[in-house]
């Protein structure tokens, strides 16, 4: 699951508004939506601020190496 996948699931099975997310990371509520929907990145300095408003530990928010390599294998462009 990549990292705006897990933060929607997450926020969603919290009930944490879009807005209190967009408030913690210092961004409009609609660029929570659009990272949500993976139009946007999620940036690094961000997952830190979005963790402690979720309650969750920030490792929770990123996408591991391993989850990582088995997405891009999948689709055909490991090693590339």
């Amino acid at each position: 699951m990549q990292s705006h996948e897990k933060l929607r699931a997450i926020r969603t099975e919290t009930r944490t508004p879009q807005r209190v997310i967009a408030e913690a990371i210092g961004v409009p509520r609609s660029a929570v939506a659009k990272i949500e929907a993976g139009a946007q990145p999620l940036h690094a300095d961000h997952i830190p601020a979005a963790a402690v408003a979720l309650g969750v530990p920030a490792g929770d928010l990123v996408e591991h190496v391993s989850e990582y390599l088995a997405r891009t294998a999948a689709a055909g462009v490991a090693g590339e």
